[in-house]
């Protein structure tokens, strides 16, 4: 398998949250949250419009918070996921700071919670139910779509770690 590739169109995204939703429902998440729907408003009247950010862990090449654990509770596979394995986990929240992303989270047993990327779901052939779930095709994984000319990708989103995902912005 392919290392793991995201990528977000951001002048897709509505903020219809269909991908968080479908995330907490498949993780059994309850209330909580892998995913976060960020809105950036803009302009001043009468020329306004509110853009959308999606975030969540982007199993980055250089990890941050793998780097962090005390007790090796995050590691990075092979495949290139970042997995948490929270019977390991201590709940120090190093891994909760380290990330710049802010992806990891406290959970209720207080031991840290994270997206896994639906590395399962993936292994079979499919995307992650975020992707599935997106109405507008905001979000993606794997291969780039072919892009037009007015469409560039956003460097200034790798934070040093290197994170697997595009983040396609218009010009």
């Amino acid at each position: 398998m392919n290392a793991p590739q995201f990528w977000v169109d951001t002048s897709r995204c509505t903020g219809c949250a269909a991908c968080l939703i479908a995330c907490q429902d498949r993780a059994a998440l309850g209330d909580s949250a892998w995913l976060r729907i960020i809105s950036h408003e803009m302009g001043a009247f009468p020329l306004v419009r509110v853009a959308f950010e999606i975030v969540h862990c982007w199993h980055c090449q250089e990890p941050s918070c793998v780097a962090v654990c005390p007790v090796e509770a995050l590691a990075q596979t092979p495949e290139g996921w970042v997995r948490l394995d929270g019977e390991a986990c201590i709940g120090c929240g190093a891994c909760i700071e380290a990330c710049p992303y802010q992806c990891l989270q406290m959970g209720e047993d207080v031991v840290a919670t994270k997206c896994d990327g639906c590395a399962d779901w993936v292994a079979q052939g499919h995307s992650p139910v975020c992707v599935n779930a997106c109405p507008m095709r905001a979000l993606g994984f794997g291969a780039l779509p072919s892009r037009p000319v007015s469409i560039a990708a956003d460097t200034a989103y790798d934070l040093g770690t290197r994170p697997r995902v595009e983040r396609l912005i218009r010009r």
